[in-house]
């Protein structure tokens, strides 16, 4: 199922956020996403679950490019819907790839 979830985010994030600041679009990472919060929707009868995700989109060398807070809903299939996203941060990103930058918006 991570590898569903791990898609939807990565297409998520490269469609939402990162257009207006990347010329390509980010990578997700394992190793990059802190799960915040999960919970089981009607309890125990039912088995829909939202999980809500803080993910650090990479790019080249695991070079990390901003801060996203992700919710999902997991339904029976699975279907994966993404329910609620914001952008927390931008990154400036490092000299060797500042050819990526749409605009100069990695300013701090």
């Amino acid at each position: 199922m991570w590898e569903i979830l791990i898609y939807n985010m990565t297409e998520d994030i490269g469609s939402i956020y990162y257009p207006q600041f990347l010329t390509i679009k980010p990578e997700i990472e394992g190793r990059k996403i802190n799960i915040i919060k999960t919970e089981r929707i009607n309890g125990f009868r039912g088995f829909i679950l939202e999980i809500t995700l803080e993910v650090e989109p990479t790019m080249a060398h695991h070079v990390p490019v901003g801060k996203d807070l992700l919710t999902y809903q997991i339904s029976y299939g699975p279907v994966v819907r993404l329910i609620f996203s914001k952008h927390l941060e931008t990154y400036t990103l490092p000299d060797d790839l500042q050819q990526f930058q749409a605009r100069n918006v990695f300013q701090r």
